[in-house]
């Protein structure tokens, strides 16, 4: 609900993204004291916080602006299919074992939002549905983008 108001309320998406990315910094930079940590020596985990940022940038404009012009209820709905596409790239790029109750969870969450997309006997999609859907994409990759090096350095 903030979410939206917060976008709601401002003229430029682009600047109502970039306030909210900033509040979430400034709401985490607390918390570093209490981690350990070192700067690598390999490119490789530059390469992808550099890939994530990007992908996280694309999302977060996707889903200001999607948020902006469709009802709160939609927008929830639509963003539980980032856990579907996770489920399906983890499957694909993890090798994840598929699962039966994995599966019905997959078809649960695709059931609800065509439940919810569709009213009156159409499909109600519109430029804002569709940037929604793209950050539901964009975050799911950057999940699997994440977990990737992790499951490799097990």
């Amino acid at each position: 609900y903030a979410y939206k108001q917060t976008a709601q309320k401002s003229s430029d998406d682009t600047a109502a993204t970039i306030f909210l990315q900033y509040a979430a910094a400034l709401f985490v930079l607390p918390l570093i004291p209490f981690f350990p940590w070192q700067l690598p020596t390999s490119p490789i985990p530059y390469l992808v916080i550099i890939g994530w940022g990007l992908i996280g940038a694309l999302g977060d404009r996707l889903q200001t602006t999607g948020r902006k012009h469709v009802p709160v209820s939609l927008a929830s709905i639509i963003s539980r299919l980032e856990k579907f596409i996770v489920l399906v790239l983890g499957i694909i790029v993890l090798d994840e074992p598929l699962t039966l109750p994995i599966v019905l969870g997959g078809f649960l969450i695709l059931f609800a939002n065509a439940l919810v997309i569709r009213k009156d006997g159409k499909w109600e999609f519109n430029r804002y549905t569709l940037y929604l859907l793209g950050f539901v994409v964009t975050a799911a990759v950057g999940a699997v983008i994440a977990l990737a090096p992790i499951r490799t350095f097990r």
